[in-house]
């Protein structure tokens, strides 16, 4: 599992570090939010300069990731906001331009972990494929599945809000595997049981749950839209959203 300064990880109060990538031309930058110092998985904030290029470069590790700002290329092909790229381990891959200042919310596999050898690009996870899905959450949210991995035993999704929404009000739950996630647009309430108060989830934020811990509950959405990249480490479909009901929370904690 990974170490994470906290459970929600507000990444504009990280410095950027120098991040050296061989035969690459120009400059990049990176924040890493958390790091499994067993097997160096990683989640992190990458960001080039624009001019940045790089004729050709070899993945050591899978990844998942979501442009959250700037515009680029990757094989010829653009990679702009809101583009998302799943790379397999030992994937070659290049050249890269980037034209403006790029950012780019990544999530890496471990050293030596299986994952899919399947390729998957998609340049916007607003367009029409894959389709939009209904969220447990409630109508104001919908969801798309970008990719499912067996190998890897995860699941790769993006959710949005379009209205103001209250979820589970007065409750707390925990999810039973990991989750992942990185708040791109839009700002909501979260309540954390460890401490009993409430958490604003500001564009920035870094999310990492560990199995069965970090008791959370009543999310809020308050500022649309609301754009969330979501890691669960859980290829069933069905148990993405299983959840552990402990008790009510207390009314005077909701303002009621």
């Amino acid at each position: 599992m990974k170490t994470t300064p906290y459970a929600l990880t507000y990444a504009p109060n990280f410095k950027w570090a120098p991040l050296k990538v061989a035969g690459a031309d120009g400059k990049a930058w990176i924040k890493i939010l958390g790091k499994d110092t067993g097997n160096g998985a990683t989640a992190a904030l990458v960001k080039y300069d624009a001019g940045f290029t790089l004729d050709r470069g070899v993945a050591e590790t899978f990844s998942d990731s979501i442009v959250v700002e700037g515009r680029m290329t990757i094989d010829g092909r653009p990679c702009n906001r809101l583009s998302y790229y799943y790379r397999p381990a030992g994937t070659e891959y290049g050249p890269i331009k980037v034209e403006e200042d790029t950012t780019r919310f990544v999530i890496t596999g471990g050293r030596g972990e299986a994952g899919s050898t399947a390729p998957v690009v998609i340049d916007n996870v607003e367009g029409k494929s894959p389709e939009w899905e209904p969220s447990e959450r409630s109508s104001a949210w919908a969801e798309k599945t970008l990719r499912i991995d067996e190998a890897a035993n995860c699941l790769i999704t993006y959710q949005s809000a379009n209205m103001f929404t209250m979820f589970l009000t007065g409750r707390q739950w925990v999810h039973p595997a990991i989750e992942e996630a990185y708040c791109i647009d839009g700002t909501g309430w979260d309540y954390v049981g460890e401490v009993e108060t409430f958490v604003k989830l500001l564009p920035g934020t870094y999310i990492y749950r560990p199995p069965n811990e970090t008791f959370h509950g009543t999310a809020t959405t308050i500022e649309v839209p609301r754009r969330i990249f979501v890691k669960y480490y859980d290829a069933d479909h069905s148990k993405k959203f299983a959840r552990s009901i402990e008790k009510d929370i207390e009314p005077s904690l909701l303002g009621e």
